[in-house]
């Protein structure tokens, strides 16, 4: 923002609410901090979410996807997506492809993001496959970080996340390790996955129920 003349930068939350209480405040939090002033460093349009600075010309806008609609025209040199899994695969490709903006310097566009790998979501899964494809890996960079990592954090709230593994193994692997945890809506967890060469070791035919409630009862037949 501060260094590299007329660039622009997209700082994406999924909803407007969350857009307001974490990374706006949390930018003009780190402005304060590293000491550049409103009004003789840089300006804020709150009107349209736009910082801009002074010294450079380049701006950081502030958006939220409630409607994905309406980034189709956007053009940014830098883009940040914060709290990933919040986002759909079709959101952020959306906000790849906004990466089209001609950089003054000769810049390389990019993209950043972050996320806890919760096991619902697609993002472990996406970037799991890009880290095993030759073609790919050579795109990306990846940091693995904990709380460990982050010297400013409270000490009751890293207690709190310490002593979160006595009440659910799988927050605290998600949490506080950066590890994909199990969701909670797998009935059984002591069971392995077995290949079709292995069936013959077990019974000629193997079955699946699924007992429907809401919706009707579902039965599944497997042979070679």
């Amino acid at each position: 923002l501060f260094t590299e003349k007329n660039c622009k930068i997209a700082m994406y939350r999924k909803s407007g609410s969350s857009l307001k209480a974490s990374i706006m405040d949390m930018v003009l939090e780190i402005l304060s901090v590293e000491g550049y002033r409103e009004d003789v460093d840089y300006v804020f349009n709150r009107t349209n979410r736009v910082i801009t600075a002074l010294n450079t010309g380049s701006s950081m806008h502030f958006k939220s996807l409630d409607n994905p609609e309406k980034i189709k025209s956007t053009k940014f040199n830098y883009v940040n997506m914060e709290e990933l899994t919040e986002f759909t695969l079709q959101d952020f490709l959306m906000c790849q492809n906004t990466l089209r903006k001609e950089s003054d310097v000769g810049a390389v566009n990019q993209m950043f993001i972050t996320f806890n790998p919760t096991a619902t979501s697609w993002c472990w899964e996406y970037f799991t496959q890009m880290v095993n494809d030759p073609n790919e890996i050579s795109k990306y960079a990846f940091n693995h970080s904990t709380y460990k990592n982050n010297p400013h954090l409270p000490k009751s709230y890293v207690q709190k996340l310490e002593n979160s593994y006595k009440v659910n193994i799988d927050y605290f692997n998600t949490y506080a390790l950066g590890r994909p945890g199990k969701s909670k809506n797998n009935i059984y967890n002591n069971w392995i996955e077995i290949g079709r060469q292995d069936y013959n070791e077990y019974v000629d035919k193997i079955y699946g129920v699924d007992f429907g409630f809401n919706n009707p009862t579902a039965i599944v037949e497997l042979y070679q």
